[in-house]
């Protein structure tokens, strides 16, 4: 284990293959750095002490609780990094070091949702929903995947340019608690208590419904700015999570429409079967009451969730990655990661900090995550029947020959979903841009941007193309329409045809 964290620093110990270079936080759970890859590139690590607050005499744990231990947290991590959503905030590798357990992610600047809440007034009703979408989308099909959360806040979703939500800390609290049934001997919840579900608080077993309980203490903080309970402790405010009733919304907000506090009542049943079945019912439930022309969207967020559920690969038995390919390495070594080469690379922060900007490396979250389309599709819009392989790496070719009648711009299999290629288009400057969207389906387009010519790039952080010079951006799922000016007119399309052997030309 890491006996002197500041040691470490001072003399940029090598935590596997990642130098830590500073301190970002000081987490109960664990410390927080900054750290570079052999690539030279700046990821945020976090070391996992949970046996030094599961102890607070630091009694060491045996060979065998730590082998426990760092098997069951292998299996966690490994689910969760196998999620690839654009709403999520996905695991770039893990590993053990020293006998303490480490996960990695990118490095960027994300402000907490609570930041929102604490500016003096809560968002509208509208821009609420717009928020719900994000999150449950995420929650839909993380619980397609057979995933749950255990542990959702304010203070563990982020927000990237103000307008991308992004939910972490999946599988942290599940990874705390396999150290304290080993270490303590408890089942102690220790999440987050403004909103903990009873049947946390009582030890029992968890299931998607505890998800939905923590989904409805969500919309009310987000709502009125408050947590749903308040009280002197944390033991008042998980009393009245297990005894009293949600109050009314309008308690605390005047204006809220109608129909939102049955949506609490049902959300925040204390009974598990009660509540909503599914996160997408209680968005359906809030457009009902709010805004029942966004109905729509919540069946395209089924079939997205279920569609992208589908492309999860199976699980398998989990090898270790080394320098060399083949090569395994046991959790109990030195160092030891399991390389995430096919996820999307994005950041997570641990939750519940207090921090106003949370780092974690834009230029690896450029690698990971890009905005989930409808799959209704649009007119350029051009299935792939194999299933692609992944890589964190941007693919960016300019060797392939200018595009002509029928000439090949890619592979299927060169280009992962939610990643991008350039290709150059003849007779003018700006390149093409062929964008792998994450219903496998392929898209391209002129990058030149429709208000002034500069060249418009494709952002892995949010799935969008975005123009460096004036900062209008285009959706590539929505045919490059503008989401956001000075550009008033979306990016040209090129039609493109994927074939039956793979290749991807241009009509």
């Amino acid at each position: 284990m890491v006996e002197n964290i500041a040691d470490a620093i001072s003399t940029g110990a090598a935590v596997g293959r990642y130098q830590l270079k500073q301190l970002l936080q000081k987490h109960p759970w664990g410390p927080i750095f900054l750290a570079h890859n052999r690539e030279g590139q700046h990821v945020m690590l976090r070391l996992l002490e949970f046996q030094r607050t599961a102890n607070p005499a630091h009694r060491a744990p045996s060979p065998e609780e730590h082998m426990i231990f760092l098997g069951r947290f292998q299996q966690e991590a490994n689910q969760v990094a196998d999620l690839r959503h654009s709403h999520i905030l996905p695991l770039l590798d893990y590993g053990s070091f020293r006998g303490t357990a480490f996960l990695v992610y990118p490095y960027v600047s994300l402000v907490p949702l609570s930041n929102l809440l604490t500016r003096g007034r809560s968002p509208d009703v509208q821009a609420v929903g717009l928020y719900l979408e994000q999150i449950i989308s995420a929650l839909e099909y993380a619980h397609e995947c057979a995933v749950l959360h255990r542990n959702l806040s304010v203070n563990n979703i982020f927000l990237h340019n103000n307008r991308h939500v992004l939910l972490s800390e999946f599988g942290l609290l599940r990874m705390r608690e396999h150290g304290l049934q080993i270490w303590e001997r408890t089942q102690g919840f220790e999440g987050h208590s403004e909103s903990s579900a009873p049947e946390q608080l009582l030890g029992r077993s968890v299931d998607a419904y505890t998800d939905i309980y923590a989904l409805g203490t969500l919309i009310f903080h987000l709502l009125t700015g408050q947590p749903v309970f308040q009280g002197s402790s944390r033991e008042d405010v998980m009393r009245q999570h297990l005894y009293a009733e949600p109050p009314s919304l309008h308690t605390r907000r005047i204006d809220i429409p109608e129909g939102l506090d049955a949506l609490m009542l049902k959300a925040m049943a204390k009974e598990p079967q009660m509540r909503f079945h599914r996160p997408s019912e209680v968005l359906q439930a809030y457009y009902q009451a709010v805004a029942p022309e966004r109905l729509p969207v919540v069946a395209t967020l089924i079939r997205d969730a279920v569609q992208l559920a589908g492309m999860h690969p199976a699980p398998q038995k989990t090898t270790h990655s080394s320098a060399r390919a083949g090569i395994p390495r046991s959790m109990d070594q030195s160092s030891s990661t399991k390389s995430r080469l096919s996820r999307r690379t994005l950041l997570a922060t641990g939750g519940s900090t207090a921090v106003a900007m949370t780092a974690i490396g834009i230029g690896l979250l450029s690698a990971h995550n890009a905005r989930q389309p409808s799959l209704a599709g649009t007119t350029n819009q051009t299935p792939v029947n194999s299933q692609p392989t992944t890589s964190t790496r941007t693919t960016q070719d300019t060797k392939t020959a200018t595009p002509n009648s029928k000439s090949v711009l890619a592979r299927t299999k060169d280009i992962p979903i939610n990643m991008a290629k350039t290709f150059p288009l003849k007779d003018q400057k700006n390149p093409g841009v062929l964008v792998h969207l994450s219903n496998n389906t392929f898209v391209a387009y002129d990058t030149t941007c429709t208000h002034e010519g500069c060249s418009v790039e494709y952002s892995q952080t949010t799935g969008h193309l975005e123009c460096p010079c004036h900062g209008s951006v285009f959706d590539p799922a929505h045919n490059a329409s503008v989401l956001q000016g000075p550009a008033n007119m979306p990016l040209k399309a090129l039609q493109i045809t994927v074939q039956t052997d793979g290749t991807i030309t241009m009509v």
